[in-house]
């Protein structure tokens, strides 16, 4: 999840805004660089120099524009055509330190080079990745350690929604699902076959483990074959309203052929 950086100034000076700890996508539509002032006749040029008069009242700064990620778009976002060069992005705001300006020769790749997943992949988000330098505890995250953007996993678990389930320690006949819920001692297992029938799936022991991380172990596999596996656990957040509404992931396991 990350948010279309586009400002579009009609007023006079506003002064205390912050923009920190962000994921911008930043289209160039008219060249503007993100920041549009159409209505703003009192400060000239676009990007930098316009926020710096828009947000700045006389010497004194009163803005803050750090610890951010700049993602290149596109330079006609109603069309999808042509993208914006990260390096003129870069030079549209020189005076601002601690932004990162993504690189790519498409879309692809620079969600790639930023550690995001595409829509479709993580849960259907933007997720930062683990390994990526502006996720949590990386050298580029937000300024309190946690993920640059939002912070999907508290959000997921304040809607009782579950994060994305990922299988690990794959062996030829075992292999250890990983997922968090959002409700401790909350009952979840594991449906999983090499089908699509959900109705003939195995099934595992229900976890009441008194955690929000858990480790569901799936067994019986045969070498060579791809699982598809569907979590599901009971105690989401609409439980405190007397419905019962199961959250579930689907993903499919890999298997490593015996050796």
């Amino acid at each position: 999840m990350f948010n279309a950086f586009y400002l579009h100034l009609i007023s006079n000076f506003i002064e205390g805004t912050a923009f920190t700890n962000n994921i911008f996508w930043v289209n160039d539509d008219a060249g503007h660089r993100g920041v549009d002032g159409e209505s703003y006749s009192t400060c000239p040029g676009v990007a930098e120099a316009l926020m710096d008069c828009a947000f700045v009242e006389g010497t004194q700064t009163e803005y803050s524009f750090a610890r951010n990620m700049l993602l290149p778009g596109w330079t006609n976002s109603a069309q999808f055509t042509s993208l914006l060069d990260p390096a003129a992005l870069q030079a549209a705001y020189p005076g601002l330190t601690e932004n990162w300006v993504i690189n790519g020769a498409s879309i692809g790749e620079r969600l790639a080079n930023a550690g995001l997943n595409s829509v479709g992949a993580g849960g259907g988000n933007f997720r930062v990745q683990p390994q990526s330098p502006y996720a949590a505890g990386g050298s580029s995250a937000a300024s309190d350690g946690t993920a640059l953007g939002a912070n999907i996993d508290q959000l997921e678990q304040a809607q009782g929604l579950m994060g994305p389930a990922v299988a690990t320690g794959i062996l030829p006949s075992v292999a250890m699902i990983n997922v968090m819920v959002p409700d401790l001692g909350a009952a979840c297992y594991v449906l999983y076959g090499t089908g699509t029938d959900v109705t003939q799936f195995s099934r595992t022991a229900a976890d009441t483990t008194s955690s929000q991380q858990r480790s569901l172990q799936v067994s019986g596999l045969e070498a060579g074959l791809t699982y598809n596996f569907m979590v599901v656990c009971s105690g989401a957040s609409n439980a405190s309203t007397g419905s019962f509404t199961p959250t579930y992931n689907v993903n499919k396991i890999g298997r490593r052929p015996r050796q």
